[in-house]
């Protein structure tokens, strides 16, 4: 049961965009998450407090555009808090577009650094697009990770700069989206000899509607129709006190589905907490369209070509050229280097025919 605690109507107007989360300890993290999405357009955020004990409560209180839900229930009895956001969304998402994320990701789009999500839900809606197929990112920082300390309020990527360029592997699944990801430095440092390891998949901005439900945490839902366009998530979960937080994770036991996953974090981060996960693969984040060029993120002409008046009558028609063009060669450079051959085509064939 979730009790309100701000005093706030949490009814959504019509172009409202929000977030809908569960935390639990968070208050380092959130001043800087809700300045990123406020900044990209989101406009009320339906956070739960599950039981935190540091200021996370007292912070998201202080906060005009936050409704605030506590409950001290099990976060693994509740669907990993799926119960909680389900309901939430169910009672004030349905018909907006509504973002759910962790306290550790945030969204990049093609161009989301000079369009905002309610350009980018435009773009979605005119198109019939329902949601937006993301790849998380794990990032990390250069110097050892008990040494990567994090400075509340300040940019996420200050302290974790770096992610692996590749390799990233694709494979078929048996729930939707019907593709999974794997890979990463998360594969690269904690699951080596695991066949594929951390599913990488999201898909966290949807078009809400009565009946859809998110499966296994988040990596799943209901079917829907997706961008023809994808993001990515950069997820900032490894700051210094990560190998602490692993290990309290694993002690609570509220992690039933990840149970084998924090075990492997705690072994190693606990063994070697100075481990640096920097090497040949990390790269430095720039932009999204340098993920566009990695081949990670997918724009397509069709959103070039919808999106460029508002980038004309925004910036004038110079810079929007300007803008336009290195993502349009970093499309073309993606479509060359990265262009499957017959038998990987034949390997996807039942999910791209789904």
């Amino acid at each position: 049961m979730l009790s309100q605690l701000d005093k706030r109507s949490p009814l959504l107007h019509s172009d409202d965009i929000a977030v809908f989360m569960v935390v639990r300890n968070e208050a380092a993290r959130l001043p800087w998450f809700l300045e990123y999405y406020r900044n990209l357009g989101v406009s009320r955020f339906f956070v739960v407090d599950n039981a935190s004990d540091d200021d996370t409560r007292e912070l998201l209180l202080s906060q005009d555009d936050v409704h605030l839900f506590f409950t001290d229930a099990s976060y693994r009895e509740n669907g990993c808090g799926r119960n909680w956001t389900d309901e939430l969304r169910d009672a004030h998402g349905v018909g907006h577009w509504c973002l759910t994320l962790d306290a550790d990701e945030l969204l990049v789009f093609p161009l989301s650094e000079f369009l905002g999500l309610g350009e980018f839900t435009a773009y979605l809606d005119s198109f019939g697009y329902q949601g937006l197929f993301t790849l998380m990112l794990d990032m990390y920082g250069k110097g050892p990770l008990n040494e990567t300390h994090y400075v509340p309020g300040s940019p996420f990527v200050d302290a974790c700069t770096y992610f692996d360029s590749g390799p990233y592997k694709a494979a078929v699944a048996d729930t939707f989206p019907p593709i999974s990801c794997y890979g990463g430095v998360r594969r690269r440092v904690f699951f080596q000899n695991e066949q594929r390891g951390v599913v990488l998949r999201k898909v966290p901005l949807v078009k809400w509607q009565a009946g859809y439900r998110y499966f296994s945490s988040t990596h799943s839902l209901s079917e829907l129709r997706l961008a023809d366009v994808t993001g990515a998530l950069l997820h900032f979960k490894f700051f210094s006190h990560f190998q602490e937080y692993a290990a309290e994770e694993l002690r609570r036991g509220e992690r039933p589905q990840h149970v084998a996953d924090y075990d492997r974090y705690a072994e190693v981060t606990g063994t070697r907490p100075d481990i640096v996960f920097f090497n040949s693969e990390s790269t430095a984040y720039e932009s999204s369209t340098q993920l566009v060029r990695l081949g990670l993120v997918r724009a397509s002409k069709q959103y070039l070509n919808a999106i460029h008046p508002l980038l004309r009558k925004r910036f004038g028609n110079k810079q929007a050229a300007t803008i336009r063009a290195p993502i349009k060669e970093a499309m073309l450079h993606a479509e060359r280097v990265f262009a499957p051959d017959m038998r990987q085509a034949l390997q996807l064939w039942e999910a791209l025919t789904r």
